[in-house]
């Protein structure tokens, strides 16, 4: 690996501590280790193996145009703002879990976004169809949304600090029974702070799912982790502190 590779890994740890000293609030290690850990490895466009270090659900690259791809030091690069590339999971990455949480560290790589998806669990039938999702609608504002036939109900708000060329790290939580009268309860986080919070109607075994995307979208993902439980606030202050190269463990 090159010098220049190492000062960008150390430039980006840097943009994340710095966010992470300005959380204000307890930071502690995790519970429990992640079901699926993302981490980016290797080299590769279409068809590109993306692996799960510590389960077995690996994804695949899909590359219709476009120079989306593996870097071979440690990040998705995807470069498609329309349906020209992402990563593609069987929906089971999340599905086979009654409570979960999505941790993505991402750097933003345009100015420019509408309507680009972080993750997207859906059944491929588009705006009229099932699907639960996190949207960048524009650049700023950013929405947390679930779908049942099409008839939505969503989180929005705007992200303070997202910028082009600088990490941010997002977290998305389920809880099937968190919410009143043992609704379905989603809390959104980015930089470690609560960002929204929302008791839903629609719970995700309502929907008919048949796949989980990464993308599409303009942007560098260097980790994606999936727990089979709702993080803490201070769990997640704990996991940015710690950056995306280490799962910070409670012994």
């Amino acid at each position: 690996m090159t010098d220049s590779f190492y000062s960008r890994k150390a430039a980006a740890v840097t943009i994340l501590c710095a966010a992470a000293a300005t959380v204000a609030g307890v930071a502690e290690p995790l519970r429990d280790k992640p079901r699926h850990r993302y981490s980016f490895d290797g080299t590769g466009k279409d068809g590109a193996r993306i692996a799960d270090s510590v389960g077995t659900r690996h994804g695949t690259l899909a590359v219709q145009k476009g120079d989306s791809r593996l870097s071979g030091k440690g990040d998705l690069i995807l470069n498609a703002g329309a349906w020209d590339a992402e990563v593609r999971f069987a929906p089971e990455v999340v599905t086979e879990y009654e409570n979960f949480s999505l941790e993505f560290w991402f750097t933003p790589e345009t100015s420019k976004y509408e309507w680009h998806i972080i993750f997207r669990l859906d059944n491929n039938q588009g705006k009229n169809g099932d699907y639960f999702w996190y949207t960048l609608r524009n650049y700023q504002t950013h929405r947390v949304e679930i779908a049942d036939d099409g008839l939505n109900e969503h989180l929005q708000a705007k992200v303070e600090g997202f910028q082009r060329g600088k990490p941010v790290h997002l977290v998305v939580t389920y809880e099937a029974t968190g919410g009143d009268d043992e609704t379905p309860l989603v809390r959104w986080f980015a930089q470690g702070k609560l960002i929204a919070e929302k008791t839903l109607k629609t719970r995700l075994t309502d929907l008919d799912l048949t796949r989980l995307l990464l993308g599409p979208t303009h942007g560098r993902f260097d980790e994606f982790r999936v727990y089979d439980y709702p993080l803490t606030a201070s769990e997640i202050r704990g996991n940015l502190r710690a950056g995306p190269d280490r799962i910070p463990l409670a012994k």
